[in-house]
């Protein structure tokens, strides 16, 4: 389950070097795709149930108070909420109602040999004294190609979440975005007006 709250998640790789480093602000939109038709469908599963999922960009900024946003729907309910800037990703809302200090960080230019050490208090926008501990270390595992049911992609980011409580994998595909984390993974896609899988 801490795959879906840290679906971050997400982040480019340089392809050429020895050290790759992390994608740019001028590329992120290859791998965080935010145009309000972006459609994702997914399959989610875990050790419990499985289930079909609709993820899209909200149409609107949204306003946490402390933040405006670009919200990422599921099934037509805020799960995530994003903003890029010269730093590079932040994810300032996660599983639908917790909000991480300080927010998650997908930063740019990230090397291959350099782990990104995360450790947020994602409280509960309801209560904010109650809420859980994300923390752990973001590694760029290199370029790979990924075969999910949506299609087969090449230069796809491969991140390694050494999670506390649960480590797991997170894949990217260029004009796409995430293919897998280990519970979802791409059935099909319309972004940018090109269909995946459909």
């Amino acid at each position: 389950m801490k795959a879906m709250i840290v679906l971050a998640v997400l982040l480019i790789a340089g392809c050429s070097g020895e050290d790759p480093v992390l994608f740019t602000k001028d590329n992120s939109a290859d791998y965080f795709p935010l145009s309000a038709s972006d459609t994702w469908y997914y399959t989610y599963t875990d050790a419990d149930t499985t289930f079909s999922v609709v993820r899209f960009v909200a149409g609107e900024d949204v306003d946490l108070g402390s933040v405006v946003c670009t919200g990422i729907l599921e099934d037509d309910q805020l799960v995530e909420c994003w903003t890029i800037d010269d730093e590079g990703v932040h994810i300032h809302l996660l599983a639908f109602l917790y909000m991480p200090e300080p927010p998650l960080l997908i930063p740019f230019e990230m090397r291959s040999d350099s782990p990104l050490l995360y450790d947020s208090f994602a409280s509960d926008i309801t209560d904010p004294s109650s809420g859980f501990r994300v923390k752990g270390s973001l590694s760029f595992q290199g370029y790979v190609t990924k075969t999910v049911p949506a299609g087969t992609f090449k230069d796809c980011l491969k991140l390694f979440y050494d999670d506390e409580d649960e480590p797991y994998y997170e894949y990217y595909a260029p004009g796409v975005g995430l293919l897998d984390n280990g519970n979802y993974v791409l059935d099909s896609a319309r972004i940018g007006g090109i269909s995946y899988g459909m």
